[in-house]
């Protein structure tokens, strides 16, 4: 009786990892609603617009690095907030992309808006600064040999 209760255990135990796991892979996976094409990098889902903040902060803090080498070394984790709702992170360095999931009908779903890259205390929003950021990133140089 006492083996079933513990392979019970583990199995109950499996599944909740597996769960946590699935709804990472699928997060990083969403398309974004409209791509971003740079000259040689196009920012088409959740993990392609992680690294690219992550990217672009990292520059901003005078650690430049491609998005390329970011996408490659992130740290991803996925943390319940309350029952079928999630936040899914990528750390790099000292830069956090956090992004809120829910999971409804066995789907993860998404706002990019209420995304944030958080480094040093200090939260950026996504929402509120992503369009002025492209601008920016589109027509400044200096980012133009880190966006591959």
């Amino acid at each position: 009786m006492k083996k079933i209760i513990l392979m019970i255990i583990i199995l109950l135990g499996f599944t909740a990892c597996k769960e946590k796991e699935r709804i990472l892979e699928t997060t990083k996976d969403i398309p974004i609603n409209e791509n971003i094409v740079f000259n040689n990098y196009s920012v088409e889902t959740v993990e392609d617009l992680a690294a690219f903040l992550v990217t672009v902060t990292e520059i901003e803090n005078n650690n430049p690095v491609t998005i390329t080498k970011v996408k490659k070394t992130f740290d991803w984790s996925t943390k319940e907030q309350e029952k079928d709702s999630y936040i899914v992170s990528a750390k790099y360095r000292d830069s956090t992309f956090k992004i809120p999931v829910t999971l409804s009908n066995n789907k993860v779903y998404t706002d990019i808006g209420y995304a944030s890259v958080e480094r040093n205390d200090e939260i950026y929003p996504l929402g509120s600064v992503l369009p002025d950021l492209i601008t920016e990133v589109q027509n400044d140089p200096k980012y133009q040999d880190y966006l591959k």
